[in-house]
């Protein structure tokens, strides 16, 4: 992790990225953030990002809206990336981590401390 967590918001329109700013920010007040909504942006910022948090469905130029398959494109490409599907259904959030992601988040719960725990493990910890 750098010193500064750089959290990398995916496919997420502008009032959601600021929902997730703000959750994040009670985490992990240090934080700072890069908002990408096209696929020529998302590889780019793997590298330096400490958390990667993808919307279930993308919002943005993206080829394929589906978050999870993006999930996939970027653990094959950066196994090393740690990455969080930003979903309510559970249905999804266990797809995610069948692919690879961490324990993810769900926007109607941002503010809970389950939610809270969960972002500053995925910073703090390694991925294997």
């Amino acid at each position: 992790m750098s010193q500064t967590p750089r959290i990398v918001l995916i496919g997420h329109c502008s009032a959601d990225s600021s929902m997730l700013k703000s959750a994040v920010r009670t985490a992990v007040p240090e934080a700072e953030f890069v908002s990408v909504t096209t696929d020529a942006d998302v590889h780019a910022a793997v590298d330096r990002a400490d958390l990667l948090l993808i919307n279930r469905v993308l919002d943005g130029n993206f080829s394929n809206t589906s978050g999870l398959d993006l999930i996939d494109s970027v653990v094959t490409a950066s196994p090393q990336a740690r990455v969080m599907l930003v979903s309510n259904f559970a249905d999804a959030q266990q797809q995610a981590i069948e692919r690879g992601a961490l324990p993810g988040i769900g926007k109607s719960t941002l503010r809970s401390p389950q939610t809270k725990e969960r972002i500053r493990s995925a910073i703090q910890t390694e991925k294997a």
